[in-house]
Formats: structure tokens, sequence, C-alpha cells
């Protein structure tokens, strides 16, 4: 998914069998994130009553309730158009951009390891940035918070410092395996992001 150059273009099966693949290893809140980021593509089409019920099931499943997203916060863009944020990672600070575009959040290294985040074995990914393809470690983050805006168990991705594209400033990207947990706004240059209700 993250090699193709339009992620509109993926097949939904795609983002389906992701999300089996999930259920299989017992992770099955992290099942909805895929079906979430297919929504979050193309919302007007894809939010249907079918999509909602997938969700639903895995909701009810693994008892998503409590940890899969919740809170709510207010980001207003700077001039630039860039849309800086704070986020916590496991309780760590750090200085992320938000980006719609992006399947996964990923971090630099070095912050990865303040944070202490679990690198799963074995788990490599290749990512398509401005400068390439580079290759990438999955991880999982326990928490991710920006403001009252709160998701728990969220896939990420690791990036050696080297790798970095957005200079020293900053330390990743936040993406839609945050992001599409919850509802996404943007309205007279500010951005809303509330917990969605199909999993409260």
């Amino acid at each position: 998914v993250e090699l193709q150059p339009e992620l509109r273009r993926v097949s939904s099966k795609v983002f389906v069998n992701q999300a089996k693949m999930y259920q299989k290893l017992d992770r099955v809140c992290e099942a909805i994130t895929p079906i979430q980021t297919w929504i979050s593509l193309d919302p007007i089409k894809r939010d249907t009553t079918q999509s909602r019920g997938l969700i639903s099931k895995y909701r009810e499943q693994g008892d998503c309730s409590n940890n899969y997203s919740s809170g709510s916060a207010t980001i207003k863009q700077s001039n630039t158009k860039a849309v800086l944020v704070e986020a916590k990672v496991n309780g760590i600070s750090g200085k992320f951009l938000l980006d719609t575009g992006a399947s996964y959040v990923s971090v630099n290294k070095s912050f990865a390891e303040r944070a202490d985040i679990t690198e799963v074995d074995g788990s490599k990914i290749l990512l398509r940035t401005a400068n390439g393809i580079t290759a990438g470690s999955i991880a999982l983050a326990e928490s991710i918070s920006v403001q009252g805006a709160t998701a728990n168990e969220v896939t990420v991705v690791t990036l050696a410092d080297s790798d970095n594209q957005l200079g020293k400033q900053l330390d990743g990207l936040l993406g839609l395996s945050f992001l599409a947990r919850f509802d996404l706004s943007f309205i007279d240059g500010i951005w809303t992001l509330s917990a969605r209700s199909d999993v409260n």
C-alpha cells in the first residue's frame, strides 16, 4: 500500500485483507484501522452501512470501545499550510507533521528509542517518500495523543534518522494509522479531530 502513488486507487480488498491479518494476529482493534483508512480516502462514497458494519464487527470482537479512540483536538493551520502538531507517543512529546496522505504514523529511530516504541520482530516495510523508496520497521505505540484526542495500540513505522525527510526539528509524520480513528474536518483554517462515533 505504501508504495502506491495514489492510495485511492488501491482496491478495497487490500485493506480488507490487512484487517483480516490483524484479526488473525489477535490484534482485533487494529483491524479497524485499515477499514477506516480506506474510508478516509473517499468518505462520501465509502462511509456506508457495509463499511460501518465491518467496523462494528471488529469493535465487538475486540471490545475496542475504550481503547480505540477517545476525545478531541483542535489544531490551527499555520500560514505555510503545513500542519504541525505536538503529539505524545507513549507519554513522550514530539513535533509531528500532520499528513493525511501517509498510511502510517512514522517516527525517527532516535524518537522511537526515547518513547520506548516496540518494534515487531522481522517486520520491515518499504515506504514511498519524497526522496524515493525508504525501508522502515513496523512497530507498535501503546498510545498516541494530540491534545485530548487519544488512541491506543497504534501501528507506527520507525525510520533511520538518516532517512528523515522532515529536518531535525520534527520527530515524524502523523499519518492515518492514528488519524483514521477520528472524524477529521477542516474549516476556516482549523483542523478538528473527534473520536469516531461508530467505535464509541
